[in-house]
């Protein structure tokens, strides 16, 4: 018995009870009772849009990250071009750059005083309300963000996908007469799926953990429900029973993360230079062409260079 009680055992064990605490916190709140009238208050009223809300922002963020971490993915390592090798880690800055410090900077640099909106009425001469601008404080606005900075979860996983599982592939399906383009989706783009599908869940759980993103461009989601609940109208029970609700918008998403591909194909000695021998080389204006494919993205990294250092993680 003593060798399974080591020390090494007993600390995970206990790290696993504090990592737990919480979890069993919110299910011990379920249980205190006469605060019901105030939850049936919020189901009533407000949960309809905290779970609408909710939903909408985690099929924005899917949908963007699986797009732009997907095809930065595959154009950095199945193709060359000038500044592929820059774009290889500047790609992953994003991360270092809070959700919430993306928005506060986005929203000074678009707002109506800010350099943006300042330069256009200078240029024109056009006066306050002489033009439409978009406003960045939206729901449209947060999926931006969060797009912004958690595309790369998505890049990350699908490129290491593609190295190691699409060089012997591509080649075999070239040799047998197959299109670039129905090659990544017919071949490459099916054995990266759990890669990618691995990515967007964890951006969609970072996407729901978010607080200061939210509430700064005040949509209300299950993230400030919580908070509103708790804090404002102190309620536990009330939390308590958002926190339930709150991992139901994204689980459908984290599904399809644990499956595997249906065959485990090995990466040659080599792959990657192999695939991108496999695939032409472009001539120099397709080059710099798919060169602009990249600052929607890469320009996310922007705010990081104006972010103040002292800034703390909010989510």
């Amino acid at each position: 018995m003593s060798r399974y009680l080591s020390p090494l055992v007993l600390s995970a064990i206990l790290i696993a009870l504090l990592a737990g605490l919480p979890v069993a916190s919110v299910g011990f709140n379920l249980f205190l009772g006469g605060t019901s009238d105030t939850w049936n208050h919020l189901a009533s009223t407000v949960l309809p849009e905290y779970l609408w809300n909710s939903l909408a922002l985690c099929t924005g963020v899917g949908v963007g990250v699986a797009i732009i971490g997907v095809t930065t993915a595959w154009l950095t390592t199945m193709h060359d071009f000038p500044g592929r090798r820059v774009f290889e880690w500047a790609l992953v800055l994003p991360l270092a750059v809070p959700a919430y410090v993306m928005a506060y900077v986005y929203t000074d640099f678009l707002q109506f005083v800010g350099p943006v909106q300042t330069a256009l009425r200078d240029f024109f001469e056009w006066r306050r309300g002489d033009y439409w601008f978009p406003d960045i404080r939206t729901l449209s606005g947060a999926m931006l963000m969060f797009v912004f900075v958690l595309y790369p979860y998505v890049y990350l996983l699908a490129r290491t996908a593609f190295l190691e599982r699409a060089g012997g592939v591509l080649e075999a399906a070239r040799t047998l007469g197959i299109g670039p383009w129905r090659a990544f989706f017919t071949v490459s783009l099916p054995l990266a799926r759990p890669a990618i599908a691995a990515g967007v869940a964890l951006a969609l759980m970072e996407t729901l953990a978010d607080y200061g993103t939210v509430a700064y461009f005040a949509v209300n989601t299950f993230t400030t429900g919580i908070y509103r609940a708790w804090f404002s109208l102190g309620d536990r029970f009330s939390s308590a029973s958002c926190c339930c609700w709150w991992p139901s918008s994204a689980s459908p998403a984290a599904g399809p993360a644990t499956t595997t591909p249906p065959t485990d194909i090995a990466r040659p000695p080599a792959a990657c230079a192999a695939a991108q021998h496999c695939w032409p080389r472009w001539p120099a204006s397709r080059r710099w062409l798919s060169a602009s494919c990249f600052p929607p993205a890469c320009c996310c990294a922007w705010p990081s260079a104006t972010a103040t250092p002292s800034s703390a993680h909010a989510s």
